[in-house]
């Protein structure tokens, strides 16, 4: 497993909550309506994404650590590569982390870490 680019894994329902909350925020009775200035206050490019961060590998060895293997059974081997021993079409970037800060700052949405995330798919999985 790749274990050099870094991101922040990020579960579509938080998306989908954070994407409502957003919404909801600019359809509020007591938002402007949206029209004119309002709505181009809030136009533009935001970054959503789950906190913290980790690699490939990581998020593999996170994942395999809430799922342990049956007992007798030998568990799965992770070996940490570069991305350059990764065969892809395209290259990636080392670092794909976002900064959030202007999501937070114009409507309040921080997403919990991606662990947070992750348990919360186990437990319903």
């Amino acid at each position: 497993m790749v274990a050099d680019q870094v991101g922040a894994p990020t579960w579509s329902r938080t998306i989908a909550e954070a994407t409502a909350h957003v919404l909801a925020r600019l359809l509020a009775p007591q938002a402007q309506p949206l029209a004119g200035p309002h709505v181009q206050a809030a136009s533009g490019i935001y970054h959503l994404t789950a906190a913290g961060e980790t690699s490939w590998h990581g998020f593999a060895a996170a994942i395999l650590a809430l799922h342990p293997p049956a007992l007798g059974a030998a568990p799965p081997r992770l070996v940490p590569i570069p991305a350059s021993e990764y065969p892809v079409p395209t290259r990636r970037p080392l670092n794909s982390r976002m900064d959030c800060t202007k999501l937070r700052a114009r409507f309040g949405v921080a997403l919990p870490d991606w662990k947070v995330a992750l348990a919360q798919v186990a437990q319903e999985g």
